[in-house]
């Protein structure tokens, strides 16, 4: 078995998350811990999730790939470099402070940074922390603004990337999820996305636009609007 700092055991033991420490302890004991132990003997639904509930503790963890039982190549998890890891943070994630929250709202005209709707809105990582970690600089041009209904789809979508794996920070920076206004891919994907809502005196215009659009989803005819627009070459 792997021996660790003593510094490094204090740390962990003081951590009061359960299901991040059972993973810990396999890591420790084991020496890694494979996607295949996480959702047979931890349950976890989505395995890659046992890693991102040790990192939100400030622990770095790599991945490597291995055989299942079954002969098939999985991702098994270990700790990584302990000399990187500035803090272990008992709780998790830190709280972002007040003066921070204003600043970034602000900095969109408090408004969703992907959708542009106004009201009730967080603030979240760029580079989603689960790759980045967690960071010392907490400067405004590292978060952005969010709706719930566009945080909960990013965390979908970050979740689920094959760059949560290689955590690669350059690939986040190119992404849609990070950078909304100019992005060469959504979660890896060659694509171009884009969040619309009609919101309070525009729900008219849904309405009228749903009703030509007839038999044909809406996304599609509304893709197709905007399509014939762009060949006209007639700027707004």
């Amino acid at each position: 078995m792997n021996e660790y700092p003593q510094w490094f055991l204090d740390g962990i033991n003081q951590i009061n998350n359960t299901r991040a420490r059972r993973v810990i302890q396999h890591i420790l004991d084991h020496g890694q811990v494979t996607t295949e132990e996480l959702r047979e003997i931890y349950g976890y639904d989505h395995p890659p999730r046992g890693r991102a509930d040790v990192i939100e503790h400030g622990i770095p963890v790599k991945s490597t790939m291995v055989k299942s039982s079954r002969g098939r190549n999985i991702a098994a998890y270990s700790f990584g470099d302990l000399s990187t890891i500035k803090r272990i943070l008992p709780t998790g994630r830190r709280q972002f402070p007040k003066r921070l929250r204003n600043a970034v709202t602000q900095s969109t005209g408090y408004r969703c940074a992907v959708c542009m709707t106004s009201g009730s809105l967080q603030i979240d990582h760029r580079i989603p922390f689960l790759v980045a970690g967690e960071s010392e600089a907490m400067e405004v041009q590292y978060f952005m603004p969010l709706c719930g209904s566009c945080q909960r789809a990013k965390s979908w979508s970050c979740e689920h990337c094959p760059n949560l794996e290689e955590s690669n920070t350059d690939t986040c920076t190119t992404c849609y999820w990070a950078h909304p206004e100019n992005y060469k891919h959504v979660a890896t994907r060659p694509m171009r996305r884009m969040d619309l809502e009609w919101v309070d005196s525009e729900v008219i215009d849904y309405e009228v636009l749903h009703e030509q659009a007839a038999e044909t989803p809406m996304p599609d005819f509304v893709k197709r609007i905007l399509g014939a627009y762009a060949h006209q070459h007639k700027p707004l």
